[in-house]
């Protein structure tokens, strides 16, 4: 290649060309870093506006589907989206004055005594050190016993801060409930809108998108959103049945801390993998100061929990919900682990759904191949084709030829024609859709 001539006529080496190219790249990447600092500051200059947008956003994408189900059946629109909110928030006063007095009562007397637990756990250590401590090197022992006063002094002092916050932060909590409340309410008044209007907000995008973009953009709603509502439904189930069991098993057993463990099961289970066996040992923990039998009993029904409802019901609601086989969740937790830590987790599994759905949309309709089948593994689905014997990407990206009209992305005369394949390869020869 000859470099090319500057304005004086001169040739300038091609060692300049690769120069600026690079530092082209480079202050790209610093304009980057520029713009992501510049978008957290202002996320935190407008927190309370993005809060309220979360809230908004998060009730009414729980109301959509009660409301288009109301729809269905004869309700204006407008009617099924109040009454879907009504339904929302009376199930979660219902469970909040069901569970809070319980929830408060023991919390009080667990930070009460939680001094005493931790004492007696640090004499429990000390007396094993006095009898099996003569094996131990006397450095080791030394930091063993110290390890534990400092913890056990630490612990204490932090139980003790606590009740003392409790008890004189009063003022404080309540304006600061009182804030929280009226994020709440105008999240809600947001979420009635947005379960009411987003077929027309849809068909909006769809418009802005244009006629060439219009089916990637509905397809790509289709598929985060059934990734993301089939992912938290199936939390939602998962953990509520799993908080459920534990806390009547807990309450059959005498655990005096019932409420307190049952929740932090049911929280717990959100985090994939590590949450039930850390709320497990929360509520083996609690149980030991009471009696070593109870603690054993204790772990017996936490087990029974988990494997009730991660063995037996939790594979038949993510089945009906969100396929994401194991290999593909093991290696997305892992991932967001690595780079988000705990929220990481918890999002990889769905974000995997939406990418395998993503995936599997642009590949067959780029190369005309059908990748999802019954006895498949990584992509195990149910396969769609048109009256031609065509693949139909984007109801094999979601796995479900219904969804686009169920969930107003589409009307039914504008959704794709598709029959699902037969197990043996040949049409079902069912009605078209």
């Amino acid at each position: 290649m000859v470099p090319s001539t500057g304005s004086g006529g001169l040739r300038r080496p091609r060692s300049y060309y690769e120069a600026k190219n690079v530092a082209y790249r480079v202050w790209a990447v610093v304009g980057c870093v520029v713009v992501a600092a510049c978008a957290v500051w202002a996320l935190g200059l407008v927190a309370p506006a993005v809060k309220l947008l979360l809230v908004g956003l998060v009730a009414g994408f729980f109301a959509s589907a009660p409301t288009n189900w109301l729809e269905d059946r004869g309700l204006p629109r407008g009617v099924a989206a109040a009454l879907s909110m009504l339904a929302i928030v009376g199930c979660v006063m219902l469970v909040v004055g069901l569970v809070m007095p319980s929830l408060v009562d023991q919390l009080v007397r667990l930070l009460t005594r939680l001094p005493g637990y931790v004492y007696e756990a640090s004499g429990s250590v000390e007396d094993a050190l006095e009898r099996f401590g003569d094996s131990l090197n006397p450095s080791t022992r030394a930091a063993i016993s110290s390890l534990t006063r400092d913890l056990s002094s630490s612990a204490a002092s932090s139980a003790r801060s606590l009740m003392v916050r409790l008890s004189s932060g009063v003022v404080v909590s309540l304006f600061a409930f009182a804030s929280d409340m009226v994020t709440l309410s105008l999240g809600l008044v947001l979420a009635f809108w947005f379960a009411r209007d987003y077929p027309v907000i849809l068909r909006e995008l769809a418009t802005i998108a244009g006629p060439d973009h219009e089916q990637e953009l509905m397809v790509f709603l289709a598929v985060l959103s059934r990734s993301v509502s089939g992912y938290t439904r199936s939390t939602l189930y998962t953990a509520t049945l799993a908080g459920v069991l534990s806390f009547g098993g807990y309450v059959l057993v005498g655990h005096p801390y019932a409420a307190i463990a049952g929740i932090a099961m049911g929280l717990f289970h959100i985090i994939p993998v590590v949450g039930v066996w850390a709320a497990a040992f929360l509520a083996v923990a609690l149980a030991v100061f009471t009696s070593p039998a109870l603690a054993v009993w204790t772990l017996l029904v936490a087990v029974v929990a988990m494997n009730v409802t991660d063995n037996l019901v939790g594979p038949i609601i993510v089945k009906s919900t969100v396929q994401v086989h194991p290999v593909l969740s093991f290696v997305a937790i892992s991932c967001g682990q690595a780079l988000a830590g705990i929220p990481g987790m918890i999002v990889a599994v769905p974000l995997c759904a939406a990418l395998k759905g993503g995936f599997i949309y642009f590949f067959e309709r780029r190369t005309g191949r059908q990748i999802v089948s019954y006895d498949g593994v990584l992509f195990q689905s149910t396969p769609f084709t048109d009256s031609e014997g065509e693949p139909v990407p984007s109801y094999d990206a979601l796995d479900d030829d219904r969804f686009f009209t169920s969930t107003r992305l589409v009307s039914g005369e504008r959704a794709p024609e598709a029959t699902p394949a037969a197990p043996d390869g040949d049409s079902a020869g069912g009605e078209r859709r």
